[in-house]
């Protein structure tokens, strides 16, 4: 009976001194607003606005390979590409994308 009592009773302490660490689960709607509230709206506009100019160079890009390149065509979202077609297309964004004012957006050293 000791015993019993004992292990209830250590079995209490430790779920009391693990709730002072931890939250009860949440829900997947409260998981995605913790989410959403990690990025500014700042952040998430200029990432939106990356995404778009990455999109819209890919389907550019692609009419233009059709016609007058040989390179490949972008096929794939960038979630669904490999680290090697990550590496390939972004280095070929970042070189080919200028300003609105035909500026490189990257500075020479």
């Amino acid at each position: 009976m000791v015993v019993l009592i004992l292990k209830l009773f250590l079995r209490s302490a430790i779920l009391d001194s693990q709730s002072a660490c931890f939250k009860p689960p949440v829900s997947s709607e409260e998981l995605e607003q913790f989410e959403n509230d990690l990025v500014s709206d700042g952040s998430r506009k200029k990432w939106e606005w990356a995404l778009k100019m990455y999109t819209d160079w890919a389907i550019h890009r692609n009419n233009l390979t059709r016609h007058f390149y040989s390179d490949p065509p972008i096929l794939k979202e960038l979630e669904d590409m490999t680290d090697s077609e990550l590496d390939y297309n972004l280095s070929r964004f970042v070189s080919e994308t200028r300003s609105a004012m035909a500026r490189n957006f990257l500075a020479k050293h």
